[in-house]
């Protein structure tokens, strides 16, 4: 029988894109800077700014390359992802880069080729936003593809985080709910469209994330538990669709930017929120995670000049300082434990640093780039030490 999956082409697309880096790099560039622009803002299609047409056409541009449908909607789920992606890295040099643009911006401007999709953009938004007027939610064409992209956010996104490789049936049907909702849109125009209207919400819920899970799951829940089965075939793909989106997650926290040289001090804020939040996912795991970290931070800090390294430890020194209490108890007390494990020379070590860290820290820092400079051979191994003491001292991990 000929295998008419919906999922499979898509699986295969999404396949394509984590073999072909550079290029979905060059992609999430543009996703990027919408997301620098559009958080925190209210965003309507009615409202849009120079800039804001200026990256449609751009967004425009990098979408028409694909020419294969299928991997049109791999680019979209690739794009609400890197949304949500985004909202725990810092933006800040996009944003700098971005009023430079933005200054530069004439009334020249020819939008006429990403006009049928303003046009497109202005009738959903409209329809949308007097849907609960004279109860005409029936015209609205955007409204539940919207509300699947906040599921997305609020409760798809967060599972991807999660250690195995096992989906809830409630996940893997809002999956594939949202994908039907996409595809059904035939023209390219709309499903362009559809993509701007999918970041635009995501971006919406960049403010809103703290009280947003239990609306979305509460108006949905509904549609979820309504009886209906997907095909045993269709849910093992969007499972393994999952996956490969959980294998891109992690992907996006390895690689580096392209466009743009990670700053020393960026790199610490950019990546140690996300360790407190490995720390506390898993108690059992907490001494593997912070192992992995010292690793990470150091094998960063010996790629950087002298000037750099001075700033990415008075960063690391300085950066959420009292994290203490950021650490669920259980954690904690793992993490000194595995400390008191050390062998007596290396606690002796440690607390005679310690002690000079916490009289001059600044000056502590430059006698441990002297030291460094010094090194001919352990260079990376003595940075090491010196990761692993900067973190014991902001979690208070040594007696």
């Amino acid at each position: 029988m000929e295998d008419r999956s919906m999922i499979k082409p898509i699986l295969e697309a999404l396949e394509y894109f984590s073999t072909s880096d550079e290029e979905l790099q060059f992609y999430y560039k543009v996703i990027d800077k919408f997301c620098a622009t559009w958080f925190g803002r209210k965003i309507l299609a009615s409202k849009f700014t120079k800039l804001d047409y200026l990256l449609i056409h751009d967004l425009l541009g990098e979408y028409i390359r694909f020419e294969s449908n299928n991997k049109r909607v791999a680019l979209w789920i690739l794009s609400i992802n890197r949304v949500c992606y985004n909202y725990s890295v810092n933006l800040s040099f996009i944003k700098k880069d971005l009023r430079e643009i933005a200054e530069g911006i004439d009334d020249t401007l020819d939008t006429s080729l990403i006009e049928p999709i303003i046009n497109n953009l202005k009738e959903f938004e409209k329809l949308h936003l007097e849907a609960g007027v004279d109860n005409r939610g029936e015209a609205d064409i955007i409204g539940n593809f919207l509300q699947w992209v906040g599921l997305y956010t609020s409760f798809i996104y967060p599972s991807l985080e999660n250690k195995e490789n096992f989906y809830d049936k409630n996940i893997i049907k809002a999956m594939n709910f949202l994908l039907v909702e996409f595809i059904k849109q035939k023209s390219n125009d709309k499903r362009l469209a559809f993509l701007i209207m999918a970041i635009m919400e995501a971006c919406s819920q960049y403010s809103l994330r703290g009280d947003i899970n239990s609306v979305i799951i509460d108006d949905m829940s509904s549609e979820l538990s309504d009886g209906s089965v997907i095909p045993g075939t269709e849910e093992n793909m969007v499972s393994e669709l999952l996956n490969k989106l959980k294998e891109e997650n992690d992907k996006q926290r390895q690689r580096p930017i392209l466009s743009k040289e990670i700053l020393a001090d960026q790199y610490i804020k950019d990546s140690f929120d996300q360790f407190i939040e490995d720390l506390n996912y898993d108690i059992n795991e907490s001494v593997s995670v912070f192992n992995n970290y010292v690793n990470t931070l150091t094998n960063k800090f010996v790629t950087f000049d002298q000037g750099k390294q001075f700033l990415f430890m008075q960063t690391l020194n300085r950066y959420r300082r009292n994290c203490k209490s950021s650490l669920k108890d259980g954690v904690y007390k793992t993490l000194k434990k595995s400390v008191r494990l050390l062998s007596e020379q290396s606690k002796k070590w440690f607390v005679d640093e310690l002690k000079k860290l916490e009289n001059e820290s600044d000056v502590y820092i430059d006698f441990v780039i002297q030291k460094l400079k010094s090194e001919k051979v352990s260079k990376t191994n003595t940075s090491k030490l010196f990761v692993m003491l900067y973190l014991i001292y902001k979690f208070e991990l040594m007696e």
